[in-house]
């Protein structure tokens, strides 16, 4: 039903289980890379569901307060790196026009909460499917792993539903990139 898309540790992760557990929305989730910086644009297995996707931005200095608690002193959680990230990520939402939510003083049940209003006000019955971005027939919350400072992720828009176009993912493992699929 949804697709977030930000940069790492802007609440994309929390705000889908939320989504799930308390709307019953499908969503899942797509941490930008360096290397989608450096093309300028979302891999084409968003931009085909792009409907389906709402940005969500923070400011930089949270940002960085965010990653240093997580990766002290690293490349990673650096202010510079993250005013660039925030910066680009702004610029290729804007370019696509998408939903941009801001997360910087916002709880993930505000946020939530904002996802599903666009949703009510859009359709009228507050489903979100068609007005934010489907998988089809798949059920998926989100999964990603990481390895090292790079995100690995498992590309649930476009390689779990062409492997499993009727699955439904019972639970996702961040840490090992592990889906139980329910056929």
């Amino acid at each position: 039903d949804v697709i977030l898309v930000g940069v790492s540790r802007s609440g994309k992760t929390p705000t889908c289980l939320y989504l799930a557990l308390h709307f019953g929305v499908k969503a899942a989730n797509y941490p930008l890379t360096p290397e989608d910086f450096e093309n300028d644009r979302l891999p084409e297995e968003l931009l085909v569901n792009r409907g389906k996707l709402v940005a969500l931005t923070i400011d930089p200095y949270r940002l960085n307060r965010i990653r240093e608690a997580r990766r002290p002193g690293s490349g990673y959680a650096s202010i510079a790196r993250c005013q660039s990230e925030v910066r680009q990520a702004q610029v290729i939402f804007e370019r696509l026009k998408l939903p941009i939510l801001d997360t910087t003083s916002h709880s993930i049940e505000e946020i939530s909460s904002r996802i599903m209003k666009k949703a009510r006000s859009h359709y009228g019955d507050g489903r979100p499917g068609k007005f934010l971005c489907g998988l089809g027939n798949v059920d998926a919350d989100q999964c990603r792993s990481r390895s090292g400072e790079g995100t690995q992720r498992i590309d649930l828009v476009a390689d779990f539903a062409r492997r499993w176009p009727r699955g439904n993912v019972l639970d996702c493992c961040a840490a090992s990139g592990r889906l139980i699929i329910r056929r």
